[in-house]
């Protein structure tokens, strides 16, 4: 009887760290899967090359405006934000609450192998979003650097 009572016990006492591993698997498959993710959710109408072409266009308008010591003025109409658009900030607050879950559980001697590897999985979650997000920024440059290096632009 008191066998049971003391593995009930210890049951309950591994609540942060469960909650920290289930936490830290969803931050993880959302980090990895969110480019898809976003794409499923809400699809893009505008293809890569006109986006680029019109970031270029925005860069070039605004430089010129900073030679004739004027302000920027976006002639363009508000952009509908898509909750889906935050889906690699949702990965990330679900990385870090991860992160939090498992050094409580550590904290309070629940099961070191459930709150390291809440710990982990969560650091993982967010270092991967970054390398994410910083793929596609050299991306875009590499292909800016393309557009206005062959002469696609005036300049």
């Amino acid at each position: 009887m008191e066998a049971v009572n003391q593995e009930e016990t210890q049951k309950q006492q591994q609540v942060f760290a469960l909650i920290g591993v289930v936490l830290a698997i969803l931050a993880f498959s959302m980090a990895v899967t969110s480019p898809w993710l976003q794409d499923a959710l809400n699809p893009s109408t505008a293809t890569i090359e006109d986006v680029v072409v019109e970031k270029a266009l925005t860069i070039k308008e605004k430089l010129a405006a900073g030679l004739k010591g004027e302000d920027y003025k976006s002639i363009q109409g508000e952009d509908y934000s898509h909750w889906s658009d935050h889906l690699p900030l949702i990965a990330i607050v679900i990385g870090t609450f991860a992160i939090i879950c498992g050094v409580v559980a550590f904290l309070r001697k629940e099961d070191s192998k459930m709150s390291g590897m809440a710990i982990a999985l969560g650091a993982s979650a967010i270092v991967a979003q970054y390398i994410i997000m910083a793929v596609a920024a050299i991306l875009f440059l590499y292909l800016l650097y393309i557009i206005i290096g062959q002469g696609g632009l005036p300049f």
